[in-house]
Parts: C-alpha cells; sequence; structure tokens
C-alpha cells in the first residue's frame, strides 16, 4: 500500500512509484484507482469508430469507380473554341455589313452624287450595276454676269430681262431654274415669277447638253409690267 506522498501506477504499466507531495486532504483520503474507474460504452465505441474512419494508412483503396474523371458531372470542362469557327463568324459578319453598306450607297445615290468627292466611285459603281446617276449640281458655281431691265420693244404693258450667265464649276450641270423678282422703293416684292430652262433658254443650241465651265450664257425674260410702283429687279437660282 503506498504511504503518503506516493502513488501507484495502474497494473498495465512496468511497476513504478510516483512520489507527489502530499496534502492534508490525500492524508484523509486514498487516491482512486485509475485502472478501476468505469468507461462508458457508448463513448469507447464513438472513439474507436472515430479512429477507424480517420485510419488512412490502413484505409482500403478507392474503387475505381468512385475515382472522379474528367467525365464526371461533378467537374464541368470548359468547351474550347474553335479558331476556324471564330474566323468564319467574323467574316460573316463582315460581308453582311459590306452588303448593308452598298445597299444604303445604291438606294441613297442620288444625294451622294452631288459631292464631289463621291462622284467618281459612284460611277464606278454604276458601270457594274447598271445603274444611272442625276447630273452633278453646284448652283453656288452659277453667277449672273450683267443683267438688264427694259420695256419690251415689241410687246405692249411688258418687260423685257436680258442677262449672261456663267458656270464657274469644273463640270457640266444643268441649266438652274430662274426666279426674278419685282420689288418697290421699300423692298417689297410687287411681282414675282419663276422660268424653267426651256422658257428662258427658247431653240438654242446645245441647250440640252447642260452649262458647259466657263462660257457664258445669255438668257432673255418676258414678263407682265406690273406698273410704276416696280423700281427693282432681283435674280435668284433655285
Amino acid at each position: 500500500t503506498p504511504k503518503c506522498g506516493e502513488r501507484s501506477l495502474p497494473a498495465s504499466l512496468p511497476p513504478a512509484t510516483l512520489v507527489l507531495p502530499c496534502t492534508s486532504q490525500d492524508a484523509q483520503e486514498p487516491p482512486p484507482d485509475v485502472s478501476e474507474a468505469p468507461v462508458d460504452a457508448a463513448s469507447a465505441a464513438s472513439v474507436q469508430h472515430a479512429a477507424d474512419e480517420f485510419d488512412l494508412i490502413n484505409a482500403p483503396p478507392i474503387a475505381a469507380e468512385d475515382r472522379l474523371t474528367s467525365d464526371s458531372p461533378a467537374v464541368p470542362v470548359p468547351k474550347r473554341i474553335s479558331v476556324t469557327a471564330t474566323l468564319a463568324w467574323s467574316v460573316i459578319n463582315l460581308g453582311l455589313i459590306a452588303i448593308l453598306a452598298v445597299q444604303f450607297v445604291y438606294f441613297n445615290r442620288h444625294d451622294l452624287a452631288q459631292y464631289a468627292e463621291w462622284r467618281p466611285a459612284l460611277e464606278d459603281m454604276c458601270q457594274y450595276a447598271g445603274c444611272d446617276l442625276p447630273p452633278q449640281r453646284d448652283i453656288a458655281k452659277i453667277i449672273l454676269a450683267n443683267r438688264e431691265l427694259r420695256s419690251h420693244p415689241e410687246v405692249p404693258n411688258a418687260l423685257l430681262v436680258t442677262a449672261t450667265l456663267v458656270n464657274n464649276a469644273t463640270f457640266v450641270q444643268p441649266y438652274p431654274l430662274l426666279q426674278l423678282s419685282l420689288s418697290d422703293f421699300s423692298g417689297r416684292t410687287v411681282a414675282m415669277r419663276r422660268f424653267q430652262p426651256a422658257e428662258y433658254m427658247g431653240k438654242i443650241a446645245g441647250a440640252g447638253e447642260g452649262m458647259l465651265p466657263g462660257r457664258p450664257v445669255e438668257v432673255s425674260l418676258e414678263l407682265a409690267d406690273p406698273g410704276k410702283a416696280a423700281v427693282g429687279f432681283e435674280f435668284s437660282f433655285i
């Protein structure tokens, strides 16, 4: 029997004597026998199950059917985009854009033909497409060289207006629509008339070919005399 200050070990361990400090409680009560302490069966089973569960050294190998493979739905593999497909779609998109651009130019060629920078390309396009272009026009390039208003020498109560037109553009353009306005002293318009090219050009040779660059063209206009109220007149091209 161990004395005060000594403790005996369980029988499962080698015989030895532990010397511990002696207290008053130790002197009164004998130490409990560790080897005889009751063990809960549920706790022991739980500990044994946890040990078996985490025993990686003695664990059996994983079956082949339980292993994760590239075909497993749990690990999705991203699809690889084909370079050929990407290039094909790019070419198709560019082709569609080019078709839309050509259609826009074709259906708006009459308006675009009035721009000098677009004209050569449109003429080349129409040679292959069989389309036509309207004559190029630039009214700002037509100037009035001289003008004269007087009473008509052959028709009573009528006025005769003569003028000289010059096309300063570098291209042939159609004759413009002429507008003649008569005004009084205050600038108020008292009479106005518009003349088509066939009216003021008459039967002049080459009138249907348009205004040639730099060549003066003499025109004559006849209109009714509005009376003494008309003291001024003005030309404009439309």
